[in-house]
């Protein structure tokens, strides 16, 4: 794999702004494509998680991937209290690129998949962050992967 540099976003939180100077928020994304029957989809800009120990994809991003759904009967849970969503677990293949048209090799990876398009993809730890040299420097806006 060469090295595929991340996209460190500092995006203004309306919702904190109002009451405090919480100034930016800090996400570090990159651009993912995933397997199709015949071909790759688009482009997706997808959130890296370290915190989230498997993926998440909305359904706009894995509908017409070539997915196989390993089980239907599982539930998401976060940070919100007894809140939990319904999600598939199936298996898809994605590659990882970025703007300099670097792009790694292909990654199967495990996946909650989402029916909502309301969801953010993430890419967690499982069979994606677990496998790679993960490099990031906020303060020089520099992050990136190896193998």
């Amino acid at each position: 794999m060469e090295r595929i540099n991340f996209v460190i976003s500092r995006e203004i939180q309306k919702d904190l702004n109002k009451d405090i100077n919480f100034g930016r928020a800090i996400r570090i994304k990159t651009e993912v494509k995933f397997k199709q029957m015949k071909s790759w989809s688009r482009s997706f800009f997808a959130i890296i998680d370290t915190g989230a120990y498997i993926s998440l994809l909305p359904h706009d991003v894995w509908k017409n991937a070539d997915v196989e759904i390993i089980g239907t009967n599982y539930w998401l849970r976060g940070l919100v209290p007894n809140s939990k969503f319904p999600v598939k677990l199936g298996r898809v293949k994605c590659v990882l690129l970025d703007s300099k048209l670097n792009i790694s090799d292909g990654i199967g990876m495990l996946a909650f998949l989402s029916d909502s398009e309301q969801m953010p993809l993430i890419l967690g730890f499982k069979d994606v962050l677990e496998k790679i040299k993960m490099f990031i420097d906020c303060k020089n806006n520099e992050a990136y992967i190896e193998e």
